[in-house]
């Protein structure tokens, strides 16, 4: 009996020792992993940042475009006419047009908003070449000392300067306002050939930057024609004929422009 109790408890005594064996492992597996520390990721320190300019698109500006509608080719020239008109507040405040006997020379002049001279070389027609010549010849310009201002000084109507050349000798007049017939003819069709100038350079202007424009300028010929300002209206047909068949421009201004064309050759016949 005694032998069989020491077995017993030497039993009892196996099992609780493998017991605590097994809890032991699994307290064990309970225990949470240490966290791993996550490798450090290397940030970039942000360098400067080239940011691209900005293409300002070129402002339009009332200047001579690059592209030219029947620019007449510079001529050398010996000026022998000289003709300035200056109304300070008029839309073209200066006028300079110069030239010699044949007609070539070129304009130059100032206008309003324009922010500088503009300049282009012209090249007058026979008929308004023979014009300017049949006037001074029978107001034996060179030879006169006759005054073409009228009594009543009219500075509001702008101030006309006239210079002619010729074998070594000179004269200049001025005045604003004339009853001489001859003295009158002569500055209005120097101011005819300012009108044309003028207005190519605006037809043309207006080609480049606002061509919706240009029938307004058709309509503005038209007016000139009419009122007898323009110095020899065929002179202007090549131009016309351009303008008539040329997409760049508005199809009301070709069909305005074709119009002009019938007027003036049949004006001409």
């Amino acid at each position: 009996m005694a032998n069989l109790g020491h077995t017993r408890l030497a039993v009892l005594s196996l099992f609780a020792l493998l017991s605590l064996g097994v809890a032991g492992i699994g307290q064990a597996r309970k225990n949470p992993r240490p966290a791993s520390t996550p490798t450090p990721i290397a940030t970039p320190t942000p360098g400067p940042v080239t940011v691209p300019e900005a293409s300002s698109a070129p402002h339009k500006r009332n200047v001579r475009p690059d592209g030219k509608i029947s620019a007449p080719v510079p001529a050398t020239f010996v000026g022998t006419h000289l003709f300035l008109f200056e109304r300070p507040g008029f839309l073209v405040p200066r006028l300079v047009i110069e030239h010699d006997d044949a007609g070539k020379g070129k304009t130059s002049f100032d206008r309003d908003g324009s922010g500088g001279t503009i300049s282009d070389p012209i090249e007058l027609s026979t008929n308004t070449i023979a014009g300017i010549a049949a006037v001074l010849k029978r107001m034996a310009f060179l030879d006169s000392t006759e005054n073409y201002q009228y009594t009543n000084d009219m500075p509001q109507m702008g101030t006309n300067t006239f210079t002619l050349k010729s074998g070594g000798r000179a004269r200049t007049v001025t005045y604003n306002w004339t009853t001489n017939a001859d003295a009158k003819f002569l500055i209005d069709e120097y101011r005819r050939i300012g009108n044309e100038a003028v207005w190519r350079f605006e037809l043309a202007l207006a080609r480049e930057n606002q061509p919706l424009q240009t029938p307004k300028l058709l309509r503005a010929l038209e007016s000139y024609i009419k009122r007898n300002e323009i110095s020899d209206p065929p002179h202007i047909l090549p131009l016309l004929k351009e303008v008539a068949v040329d997409e760049r421009f508005p199809l009301i201004a070709r069909n305005s422009a074709a119009k002009l064309i019938k007027q003036i050759e049949k004006s001409a016949k």
